[in-house]
Parts: structure tokens; sequence; C-alpha cells
């Protein structure tokens, strides 16, 4: 099972994952028009989500991760390929979810773009710490560098544009916006699903081939990254239902990275 799962490739080049990050920020624009400033005023008066949410992303969840990786014992290249995940930030499919859930988008946003800059530095950090706590895994452990200046771009373009594009449009002409948020909500997730459904026609043969090998872990996977995010949550005393619930909106980005 090794040898076959280490030697498929998926074809995924510049231009795609270009189309792939065009329709992500139109994703967040459409998520955008419907937020309001003083969503983000309130995360500064209360943090305590918003620091539970990136320590749960980044040393919670790492953790966790290497203890099923310690009771699956998957081969070295899926182990590490797990506490990578793990230690990656999610990004503007949660926060399209948590919009869709009716959970505190800012709050949401917030920890999309906290996350992001942050992982610059924990990201290889868990990665070498977790990963060299594996032993198979040890073996074929690489240096892992990210670009910091290519992450700030990227916020840039996927976060910081299209949200204040969005915001300042809403404030400008709240009427236009109102339009315009009927149609993205569902336009730019069209978008998004069709992109992903031809990256995944290219490499149907590959993928089919990685789901027999992999899918229980990475279900096993998603699941934990899910009732982690929710329990963190309900243990900081943050609500589920009533105006604004923000446990959709810690729970969603916690798990959104698998």
């Amino acid at each position: 099972m090794e040898v076959q799962f280490d030697q498929l490739r998926i074809a995924f080049d510049s231009d795609s994952l270009f189309a792939l990050n065009c329709a992500l920020a139109l994703v967040m624009f459409g998520i955008a028009l419907d937020i309001r400033v003083s969503g983000f005023r309130s995360l500064l008066k209360s943090p305590r989500a918003l620091c539970g949410g990136v320590a749960c992303q980044f040393f919670l969840l790492p953790l966790l991760t290497f203890l099923l990786v310690l009771w699956l014992q998957p081969q070295p290249s899926f182990a590490l390929g797990m506490i990578l995940v793990a230690a990656c930030p999610g990004g503007n499919v949660s926060n399209f979810m948590t919009h869709l859930a009716g959970g505190n988008t800012e709050l949401s946003v917030s920890l999309t773009a906290i996350a992001t800059l942050v992982a610059v530095v924990m990201t290889p950090l868990n990665l070498a710490f977790w990963g060299g706590q594996y032993a198979p895994a040890g073996q074929i452990l690489q240096q892992v560098h990210i670009n910091p200046m290519e992450m700030v771009q990227l916020v840039g373009f996927l976060l910081a544009l299209p949200l204040l594009a969005g915001m300042g449009l809403r404030r400008l002409r709240p009427g236009l916006a109102r339009s315009l948020a009927r149609y993205f909500r569902g336009g730019s997730l069209l978008f998004f699903i069709v992109l992903v459904g031809i990256a995944v026609w290219k490499d149907h043969s590959v993928l089919a081939q990685a789901l027999g090998l992999v899918f229980g872990m990475v279900l096993l996977h998603n699941l934990l990254a899910l009732a982690t995010g929710f329990l963190t949550g309900k243990a900081l005393g943050l609500r589920i239902s009533g105006p604004s619930p923000w446990r959709p909106a810690f729970k969603i980005p916690v798990w959104a990275f698998c």
C-alpha cells in the first residue's frame, strides 16, 4: 500500500491554483456584502472566542492529530500529511459555511486572517515537532519553509481585498449590495464547485485509487476536527443559538482544514 500511495500524482498546476483562488476571493466578496463593522468591534471587546480558536487550531488540533496517528499507525508519508493538514489554517470555504449556518461570520473571518498569518511560524514548527515524534515519519521529514511575503499577499488577495470591497459597497450602496448578495451566495459557491469538479474529473483515476486507501482515516480526521471545534466552543461557553451564534463560527473553521 505504501508504494502504491506514494506513487499517486495529482495534476494541479499554477493556472488551476489561480482560478481556484479567484473563486475563493469571489466567495469572500459575497460574504462581505452581509458583514457589518460592528461585528468586528464586538470581537475586540470580548476576544475569548478569537484567542480560543487560534489556540485550538495550532495547539490542540495538532496534538490530537498526533494521537490519532499513533492509534492508526498509517504509512509515514500519510502520517506527515495528516499532521501538516492539522497545522494549516482554515480558509474562505469555512467562512462561507459559517455564513450559511447563520454563525458569527465576523469571528470566522477574523480566525481565518489571524490563523493564516500565524501559520507562517506555527505550521513549520508543528510539522517539525509532531512529525519528528512519529518515528517512521521522522525518517522522511523535510524542513518546511513558508514565505511570509507570499502569505501576506495571499491573505490580501483572498481575504482583505474582497472583504473591504464587499463591506465598502454595503456602506456606500446598501441596496445594490443586498441585490448582489442574493446572487453571490449561490453563484460564487457554484463557481467554486465547478472548479473543484473539473479538478476531480481531471484526476478521477488517481483519486479513485486514493479513496480506497485513505477514506477511513480522512473521515476520522475530519470528525475529530469537527468534534474538537465544537467541544472547545462549548467549554468556552460560546452559544450555539440565538442572534449571531458563535459556535458554528468557531467549530467550522477548525474543522474545514481537513
